[in-house]
């Protein structure tokens, strides 16, 4: 790990700079990115990205925030404070969210099993032996069908799209 010390006055002040409508620059330093790491009972652990402006070099100054209003602890742990090299990395990252509907590919969708169903009970003749290998009706009589199905099946869910 590449590391370097940055003096306790300068870290303090790109702290006071961090927020959302950075970034903010201080001394030869500007403000990046701020992100909470770890919590612990009492504390909780924060890295604040800084870019070194005289050659980009990107660094993490770490930090703590008491978790309570009666809570003392020091901001930084070093005087001077310890930085430490990171470099940018982009990660693919999955998010669960709470659906408010389901999926578009569900919505509103038939699947054969429904349209053979509406078939059987409406084909002159039966069905079973009408599909050809990929499943499909192999007869003008019963693609007819699967269209009147599709038709009839649409307006009794409310005349919505399929």
């Amino acid at each position: 790990m590449i590391t370097h010390t940055i003096p306790l006055d300068v870290a303090t002040a790109l702290w006071k700079l961090r927020g959302e409508n950075g970034p903010y620059a201080y001394d030869d330093y500007e403000t990046v990115h701020d992100e909470q790491v770890d919590t612990r009972r009492w504390v909780s652990v924060h890295r604040l990205i800084i870019r070194r402006t005289s050659d980009g070099t990107l660094w993490a100054l770490p930090y703590e925030l008491g978790l309570t209003e009666a809570q003392d602890c020091d901001l930084f742990v070093d005087d001077p404070v310890t930085v430490a090299l990171v470099r940018a990395e982009q990660v693919t990252t999955t998010r669960y969210v709470t659906a408010t509907q389901e999926p578009a590919a569900q919505v509103g969708r038939i699947t054969d099993q429904v349209v053979m169903a509406y078939i059987a009970e409406h084909a002159e003749s039966g069905i079973e032996d009408e599909f050809n290998e990929d499943g499909e009706w192999t007869t003008e009589e019963h693609r007819e069908l699967k269209k009147r199905a599709f038709k009839w099946i649409g307006q009794h869910r409310g005349g919505g799209a399929l």
